[in-house]
């Protein structure tokens, strides 16, 4: 029977040693540092099913569409700022023609305008880069597999803590020392371990899926904008 992991460390001579157990007395330790090499041994050799690039291709596309539509709305609505500030602008200089305001008001405003157009220009444009930096592509959709391994081997500590949580729960439950046999049932099914038992589980299962795809896909592409910043 199964018994859940939790982690450890002790302090030899040198330096600290990290371990996974059980309960406190229980005398079994598994070596963190070997179960490290082999989570990334499985990085490396992961072979998702058929359906799998389909479905990552599917979920980036909406992913992409609604993005779309939340970068056309931030745009617009820097556009509409930007026309206000011209018509302002412009309001201002008719009223110095006209001899409504002096010079000095006058220059107040001109500058503001053009500080506050500057301003908003510089937001388009940053809107645009990070628009387009995250929008995945096919190609893009269908290296996020094989790009894991070494997304995980140059990320930081919390980046690697979020790659594991995608395969396993909070809790492990110790069956054997194998990568696989410590899975959870879904990535199971996404790396064809294991079926669908039943037809009941079906829709569970595939929500289960579509959910670590999409955790999959946003990982991977906030990473890769991490590195262009």
């Amino acid at each position: 029977m199964g018994k859940t992991l939790t982690g450890s460390g002790s302090k030899g001579k040198r330096k600290k040693y990290y371990y996974y157990h059980c309960t406190k007395g229980c005398p079994y330790r598994l070596s963190a540092a070997l179960l490290n090499l082999n989570f990334l041994k499985f990085l490396k050799n992961l072979n998702v099913n058929d359906g799998f690039q389909e479905s990552v291709r599917k979920i980036s596309n909406d992913i992409n569409a609604n993005e779309q539509k939340a970068y056309n709305y931030k745009k617009n609505e820097i556009v509409r700022a930007m026309e206000k500030v011209v018509n302002r602008n412009l309001n201002a200089q008719q009223l110095f023609t006209r001899g409504e305001i002096d010079y000095d008001d006058y220059n107040l405003i001109k500058n503001n305008c053009k500080a506050s157009l500057k301003n908003y220009t510089e937001q388009l444009q940053t809107q645009a880069i990070e628009f387009i930096s995250k929008k995945q592509t096919h190609k893009h959709c269908d290296m996020i597999i094989n790009d894991l391994v070494n997304l995980y081997e140059s990320a930081n500590v919390i980046t690697k803590q979020k790659v594991i949580r995608l395969f396993f729960p909070e809790k492990v439950i110790l069956a054997s020392n194998q990568i696989e046999e410590l899975l959870p049932y879904r990535i199971k099914v996404i790396l064809s371990i294991s079926e669908f038992k039943q037809q009941r589980e079906y829709h569970k299962n595939d929500q289960e899926i579509n959910d670590f795809i999409k955790e999959l896909i946003f990982l991977s592409r906030d990473f890769n904008f991490a590195k262009l910043h």
